[in-house]
């Protein structure tokens, strides 16, 4: 891998997000951030903060021990990033990547309970300027969410998209998702650790980090081709029809009169 982190390409002066007082919150917003087993923000601004998760088990929120690993490899590049967390769940990497200095996270779900959720960690934290929901469905985001690019995106879709009817559309959003990361960017897909590694059209697999049951798997963009690659090409390339002067061959010479 390249550089100190995987996420490349920002000035390392970007400014950090900073949290605001928070906002008056609801009963039901007080009752998802206090649970006892919430997970909590692990390093930056926001620190030892409890990340709200909705009832019952539908979501599940990726481990501390797996999120500290993640976050390690990508190194201080994620300050100043823009993040886009699909199938946020609870909003645990987008969160914790905002309390680590990046300056915009859009958190894409559409469960209703997880979405509270969200939104209630987003008001109790104050950063509704830095962190947005996208209350919709992954495929159609990703498929038609305009030409915003990202320079970190977490992919963690339920563990039940990789079988079943469902494998389909979990393959169209491998095929769509790429289209969004930054020149520089990463993209990190979370799967069962059991599955063979993935692919996502157009990107090149750099790592896989397999955490008990679960894998991380990072990507980025394959490097353009060397300028000088590309110019031997528009040497010697061969014209249609016809063979080439020898003297534009490599290794050739032109034939003279003596």
């Amino acid at each position: 891998m390249r550089g100190s982190g995987i996420v490349r390409g920002r000035a390392s002066t970007a400014r950090r997000a900073r949290p605001t007082a928070p906002l008056f919150l609801t009963p039901r917003e007080s009752r998802l951030t206090r649970k006892s087993n919430a997970p909590r923000i692990l390093a930056g601004a926001l620190r030892g903060r409890a990340i709200a998760t909705p009832p019952g088990r539908a979501t599940r929120p990726l481990r501390a021990l797996a999120r500290r690993s993640l976050f390690d490899v990508l190194g201080p590049g994620i300050a100043g990033a823009r993040v886009l967390d699909l199938f946020a769940g609870a909003g645990t990497v987008g969160l914790e990547a905002l309390s680590r200095g990046a300056t915009e996270v859009i958190l894409v779900e559409k469960a209703p309970p997880a979405v509270r959720a969200l939104r209630a960690s987003i008001s109790c934290f104050g950063v509704a300027e830095s962190a947005r929901v996208v209350v919709a469905d992954v495929l159609a985001f990703v498929r038609d969410g305009g030409a915003e690019a990202f320079d970190f995106i977490f992919l963690g879709p339920p563990y039940a998209c990789f079988s079943g009817a469902a494998e389909t559309r979990m393959a169209e959003v491998l095929a769509c998702v790429g289209r969004l990361l930054s020149a520089s960017g990463t993209l990190v897909l979370e799967t069962p650790a059991r599955l063979p590694r993935p692919s996502v059209a157009g990107l090149t697999l750099l790592e896989s980090r397999a955490y008990g049951d679960t894998a991380l798997h990072f990507f980025d963009r394959p490097p353009p081709p060397s300028s000088s690659r590309v110019l031997l090409q528009s040497i010697y390339v061969k014209p249609r029809g016809r063979e080439p002067p020898a003297s534009t061959r490599p290794g050739g010479t032109a034939d003279r009169e003596d």
